[in-house]
């Protein structure tokens, strides 16, 4: 018997059987005349207790219908069997759908981030960590902390009289102020001074600028001033004798260790002349730059920033509890020798085999006590297993995941709930995942249905297709031109669909031709980004190469190194050598063929904006120049009406009802607000006196509230205005209002939006651009715009690095870089170089 069949033995003899029916009353949820947003009075009946697939170009209507309409009605339905809420019947039902018959309670799952707060762990964000807490305040064994002898109930060591802490679950916390370790504060690292960060490129000497922090002391040395920060470095190279036209790396040993550590009280001369002619000369101790740092840390009179000073400090294990990020109380605690960080420490699939192991050697007390703790353990711990997570640790930090570690352990921490005949709505759950993956969410979505669940996905990739029961087609096009639901088919229809096309993304089918040799190859060195000895996370020491001038693929599973080689390695790197600060950069022997870039243009998939106030308009700033034109007017000059009254954040011109936002919260009491327009301005933003400013019969309220390729013939005569809303429709945003909330767009659309900013921005040819899965959200006819927008800039000199999961975005990219496989065991070069072609040999 294998080690998961024992363990499924193991579950099955603590559960008790559940009773999961198969089939299910064949009933319907019907929607009738659903009309918010673009969609136009949409009538459809879904299947319950059915996978259900809603594709469509973006833009089309598929999130209106799905989030918008039945995910908002159905929350509003749950509240009315709670609270009696005559306004919220008013606002909602009447407005944007005339009704919704046989809805389920609803959960939605959305393209929302786990977040970056480095407290957030695998077994935070999954509650598991809570139950194996409760685990050891239950059974663990205390150990004295002075004397480190075993500790009985009683809360004082019976050897040395030390009074001990209670056992609680608040023990194990590292988040509760009184259990965290003090020196890092739970955190398990501490900021230290790096040497390697204050000198960055010991190939250089110090007066060519090895170091930021001194600059350029060759300058410094021709005409010496009293700014002995500078100079001691100066006098002390005098003092000892030292050529400081050497790199650094060449440099004695004694010089380099004064240079970072002082002079320990033995002084030194410079002698100077300043602007104005005074000669004089400095005798000091040297400082040194660690001891430099120190100070300009702890001195709040200091004009260097934080950040100034942060950048030559880096994050090491903390000194005090050695990165477990307890009290040194929490940290003896053990159950038969393991010890809470030491269990948190274990992946998933370790974790399952030892809760089995620990239970079975437990005393019948001990398994009457812990029986529910361990089915709880047992069941989700599985259900991370069965999502491809199995090699994770739960004291991993939820930002160090990759997108799709991400994506599937959200997914499974709403898995493992075990609820039936709930109505699921989930945006895009393939969304960072490799094709590989697919299967692991795929079969986690069947199980749901199991359980007697509807599952509505809101989805472009094809492969969904093979679990879905019915496929709901909305389109034809996007914005105005969309909202009207094409075709409905079903699993007959949908069957002779999977044979009628091709479902699956064959990544087999993506070879290079031939590696390319970083070994002593000069016909490189000018036309290849190289990074060698790359050993950040989970990279095994590799060296890569990247083509400039060229569009690059950066492809493998989820959780294989791709984020990290380029977005906290390579990134991070030609940023600090561009002189901007960066909070950390990856570990690596040498990056060469960076010097030619003028600038970094870095494209994810962040929110381009924390509240409801931000959207396209604001944030490309388009919106600036058309407040301008308004503020131009005729109308408004009369009126004094300046650019600062078209604004909808000034006091000066928005609606005094709703403060410029269009709309008004409904309390939902213990959900989430309801937002609908305001009575005043209709939805407007502005004050009356400002919408009467009209500019062709349209005022400013009216622009926010117009798509975007539609405001390219308003403001034809414009040509800036022109120039960056054409490049916001070239990127296949043109069905965008140009004032719809930056809190509503996808991930997809929130990159394009930063896309076409920097494109409109940037007009050198000498430009890196690393986007991060810039097809996410976007259905085929779309990605086909962001492909021709990359050509175009390729063909401009510029170079493009892709990391992506897009099989036709990849295969329209010159050069391939694969890595693999996934976790612990990733971090390799699978393949790398040009693409093969058809008609290519190899």
């Amino acid at each position: 018997m294998t080690s998961n069949e024992e363990n499924d033995v193991f579950c099955a003899e603590l559960e008790t059987n559940l009773d999961i029916k198969d089939e299910y009353d064949n009933q319907e949820i019907h929607v009738h005349n659903a009309r918010i947003h673009n969609l136009k009075n949409v009538s459809v009946s879904i299947l319950k207790n059915s996978i259900i697939l809603i594709t469509g170009v973006s833009g089309s209507g598929k999130s209106s219908l799905a989030f918008d309409t039945i995910f908002t009605e159905s929350q509003k339905q749950f509240m009315d069997l709670v609270l009696s809420n005559q306004m919220l019947n008013n606002t909602f039902s009447d407005v944007y759908v005339d009704k919704i018959t046989g809805l389920q309670p609803s959960i939605a799952i959305e393209q929302r981030n786990l977040g970056v707060n480095p407290r957030s762990t695998v077994g935070s964000v999954t509650k598991i960590a809570d139950v194996f807490k409760l685990l050891f305040a239950t059974i663990g064994k205390r150990v004295c902390p002075w004397c480190h002898q075993v500790v009985d109930d009683s809360n004082v060591c019976k050897d040395c009289g030390a009074i001990l802490f209670d056992r609680t679950p608040q023990v194990f916390s590292y988040n509760h102020p009184d259990y965290m370790c003090p020196l890092c504060k739970g955190l398990g690292v501490e900021m230290r001074i790096d040497e390697e960060k204050i000198v960055e490129h010991p190939e250089k000497s110090l007066l060519d600028g090895a170091s930021s922090l001194y600059g350029d002391l060759r300058k410094h040395r021709k005409k010496p001033n009293a700014n002995w920060m500078r100079g001691e470095i100066l006098a002390l190279a005098d003092d000892m004798n030292v050529d400081l036209e050497l790199p650094f790396y060449r440099l004695p040993k004694e010089f380099k260790q004064q240079f970072f550590y002082g002079s320990n009280g033995r002084e030194v001369s410079l002698a100077y002349e300043n602007s104005k002619g005074r000669s004089g000369v400095i005798r000091r101790p040297v400082e040194g730059a660690i001891n430099l740092i120190q100070r300009l840390a702890h001195d709040t009179k200091a004009t260097r920033s934080t950040d100034q000073v942060h950048q030559f400090m880096s994050k090491k294990t903390c000194s005090c509890c050695q990165g477990e990020r307890l009290l040194e109380e929490g940290r003896l605690v053990n159950i038969q020798g393991y010890r809470y960080p030491e269990v948190v420490s274990l992946s998933i699939d370790k974790l399952r085999k030892w809760c089995h192991r620990i239970y079975e050697q437990l005393i019948k007390e001990q398994q009457d006590k812990t029986r529910m703790i361990f089915i709880k353990l047992n069941q989700r711990l599985k259900k991370i297993q069965s999502v491809g997570l199995g090699y994770i640790t739960l004291n991993r930090s939820v930002p160090s995941l990759s997108g799709g570690e991400a994506q599937r352990l959200k997914l499974a921490t709403q898995f493992g709930t075990g609820l039936s005949n709930i109505l699921y709505i989930m945006d895009e759950p393939s969304k960072g995942l490799h094709p590989k993956d697919y299967r692991f969410l795929m079969d986690a979505i069947v199980d749901l249905k199991k359980y007697g669940n509807t599952v509505i996905l809101v989805e472009h990739k094809k492969s969904f297709l093979t679990i879905a029961d019915m496929h709901l087609h909305m389109g034809p096009k996007a914005g105005r031109y969309g909202g009207e639901l094409v075709f409905v088919h079903h699993r007959k229809e949908i069957e002779n669909q999977l044979i009628s096309q091709d479902c699956s993304d064959d990544f087999d089918t993506i070879k290079v031709i031939d590696s390319v040799s970083l070994d002593n190859n000069k016909a490189i060195k000018d036309t290849y980004i190289q990074l060698k000895g790359v050993t950040t996370n989970n990279l095994k020491n590799i060296d890569v190469a990247i083509p400039i001038g060229m569009m690059t693929a950066v492809i493998g599973v989820s959780g294989s190194g791709k984020s990290t080689l380029i977005s906290k390695t390579l990134y991070p790197y030609i940023m600090s050598s561009l002189g901007r600060t960066v909070e950390e950069k990856g570990t690596f022997q040498k990056v060469i063929g960076i010097e030619s870039f003028e600038d970094v243009c870095y494209v994810n998939q962040k929110a381009i904006g924390s509240n409801s106030r931000s959207n396209p308009g604001t944030y490309t700033g388009v919106f600036d120049l058309i407040r301008q034109c308004y503020a131009d007017t005729q109308q408004a000059k009369k009126k004094n009406l300046s650019k600062e009254y078209f604004s909808f954040n000034s006091k000066k011109g928005q609606c005094p009802e709703c403060s410029g936002l269009g709309e008004v919260a409904v309390n939902m009491h213990y959900m989430d607000n309801l937002y609908v327009p305001c009575n005043k301005c209709h939805g407007k933003r502005y004050s009356k006196e400002v919408l009467k400013i009209t500019r062709k019969d349209c005022s400013i309220g009216d622009i926010l509230d117009i798509e975007i390729h539609d405001l390219l013939e308003v403001f034809q005569e414009e040509k800036e205005i022109v120039r960056q809303l054409s490049m916001l429709n070239k990127v296949g945003l043109g069905y965008l209002k140009l004032g719809q909330s930056a809190s509503t767009l996808s991930g997809g659309e929130a990159q394009r939006i930063k896309l076409a900013k920097e494109l409109n921005k940037n007009e050198c040819k000498n430009i890196l651009y690393i986007l991060d899965e810039p097809t996410t959200g976007l259905h085929e006819e779309d990605v086909e715009k962001v492909i021709d927008v990359l050509k175009e800039l390729k063909e401009k000199g510029a170079t493009i690095i892709i990391i992506e999961h897009n099989l036709k975005m990849i295969k329209k990219c010159d050069y391939i870089v694969e890595l693999g496989p996934g976790g612990v065991q990733g971090g390799h070069i699978l393949q790398a170089g040009f693409q093969k072609r058809e008609g290519d040999f190899i």
